[in-house]
């Protein structure tokens, strides 16, 4: 598995941080937020398999603060 590029993708509460890697013709995303959260998606086409993961982490997120 080759890490292709990786996203910085700013919010107010901190940084989360997106690796995209390329694994026989499929994209996986891992969206890691500090050391709270990481989430995974993968897909063929990479931009989704980002909001993807981004979309996973968000869910998580908000459910981890609203305990």
């Amino acid at each position: 598995m080759k890490r292709m590029e990786f996203f910085i993708v700013p919010h107010p509460r901190g940084t989360v941080r997106v690796d995209v890697y390329k694994k026989n013709g499929t994209y996986e995303a891992h969206a890691k937020f500090k050391d709270v959260a990481t989430a995974q998606a993968s897909g063929n086409d990479k931009h989704f398999a980002v909001l993807q993961a981004l979309h996973e982490l968000a869910k998580f997120l908000n459910k981890y603060k609203g305990s």
